[in-house]
């Protein structure tokens, strides 16, 4: 849950202070959407993500800000080489999955603890999730899902880089019509991941057993890929870093002032929250059985 809300900090950078400080209550909010939890579950909770959070501003934020520095610097300077742009991505990818490693105790935990009532309404909620992230593509043609995918990308750039050119617009052409609409099999990777987390929650009374799967449910998501999803992830994957080379090539002054001051902001606000002392991140203790 917190990986996917501190990604979401990325894309809103005028808000990003607001919505860290108020991480750990969005996480539980998030929680409830899935699980049942009592006040005393709750605090618990919150308490845990209060101590995840001191860890991420002193072990993380400052490598997060220091990254986007230079990365800011590069853009600038016109620098940003295909490379740089792979080196990124790796440095991301770690800082996920020590993030996960951090925050898969107190899931597991969580999950472990409650009865059998509060996790009544999880494969609802699952169904029901599904449902929405798929709405915006359920039903349509494969044209029609790449045009969906088209406009969403080009709302998403022009928010870091202002108005597309001629140029970027016919690369974005192009980039649309190669990729292939994979939220079919993104959803039916979705639907086989909580189904070995329902199945895991059978045997969630071995906590040791239950740690270790959840575990590797948290950290090695790629294990449970379909064969479907893994070969068109690929393959978009290929499509999505061409275009991005490309798309860093064809910035004129402009597009580059806006992205290095986009990245800035960024850094700054994380440079902010790094240096913000931390209070009452102490361990709450055993969860709560209610």
């Amino acid at each position: 849950m917190l990986p996917l809300l501190l990604l979401a900090l990325l894309v809103g950078g005028c808000s990003t202070r607001l919505l860290y400080g108020n991480a750990e209550r969005l996480v539980v909010w998030q929680a409830q959407d899935y699980v049942s939890l009592d006040g005393a579950q709750r605090d618990w909770l919150r308490n845990r993500m209060r101590m995840h959070l001191a860890w991420h501003r002193d072990a993380q934020l400052p490598e997060w800000a220091a990254e986007l520095r230079d990365l800011e610097a590069a853009v600038r300077d016109d620098a940003l080489t295909p490379a740089r742009l792979e080196a990124f991505y790796a440095r991301g990818m770690a800082w996920s999955r020590e993030l996960l490693r951090e925050l898969a105790p107190t899931g597991a935990t969580l999950l472990a603890s409650l009865p059998e009532s509060a996790l009544a309404d999880l494969p609802k909620a699952f169904a029901e999730s599904n449902a929405e992230l798929n709405e915006e593509y359920e039903g349509l043609s494969p044209e029609d899902q790449r045009a969906v995918w088209r406009e969403k990308a080009r709302e998403g750039l022009e928010d870091w880089i202002g108005p597309l050119d001629a140029r970027q617009e016919l690369l974005l052409d192009a980039t649309a019509a190669e990729v292939e609409p994979d939220n079919r099999w993104w959803i039916a990777y979705r639907e086989r991941w909580q189904a070995e987390l329902l199945a895991a929650l059978e045997r969630r009374e071995d906590r040791t057993w239950f740690g270790a799967a959840f575990h590797t449910l948290a950290l090695h998501r790629p294990a449970f890929y379909t064969p479907e999803y893994r070969a068109v992830r690929a393959r978009n994957d290929a499509a999505y870093r061409d275009f991005l080379v490309a798309l860093v090539a064809s910035l004129d002054d402009a597009q580059r002032e806006r992205l290095g001051d986009r990245l800035g902001e960024l850094a700054e606000d994380f440079e902010v929250l790094a240096a913000r002392p931390e209070g009452g991140a102490e361990d709450p203790g055993p969860f709560p059985s209610g």
